[in-house]
Order: C-alpha cells, then structure tokens, then sequence
C-alpha cells in the first residue's frame, strides 16, 4: 500500500514539474541577496537589519536608535500614546 502511495506522489510530482519546464525564472529577490552576503561577511560585530524583528545574543529585543527616536518623538507631539 505505502509503496503504492508513494509511486503515486512520484508520478504527480514528476507531472507537476514538467508543467513548469518551459517557464523561465524569474528576477533574484535583491532582498535575499543582502542576506547571503550577510551570511558571507566575516565581520565578528556585523548586525543583519534583513528581518523585521531584531533581537540580541540573549534573544531580548533590540530596538535600533533610530526607531527609539522617532518613537520618542511622535510621544512628544502627542501622535501616539
């Protein structure tokens, strides 16, 4: 039976692909390529700014300075509570 299922999926997933054969790819996301060369670079102190949400070696949030700022400054005219 499992081997049944199994050729089964082998069978669609060869299918599956031969649909896409013909279809070129498309543009490298330039997103992922900054994260690649981060990954690359040897720099012991490099901080990667790739992700939405950074956190420190502890895994505590790390709010960049700038954001911090401009938080302080919205606060201050009263844009946000």
């Amino acid at each position: 039976m499992f081997s049944r299922i199994l050729a089964s999926k082998n069978t669609f997933l060869k299918r599956s692909f031969s649909l896409w054969k013909n279809v070129e790819m498309g543009p490298t996301d330039p997103i992922l390529g900054i994260t690649e060369a981060f990954k690359k670079d040897p720099a012991p102190n490099k901080v990667g700014l790739d992700a939405g949400a950074y956190r420190d070696d502890n895994g505590k949030p790390w709010v960049l300075e700038s954001v911090k700022k401009v938080i302080r400054n919205l606060i201050r005219s009263n844009i946000v509570g």
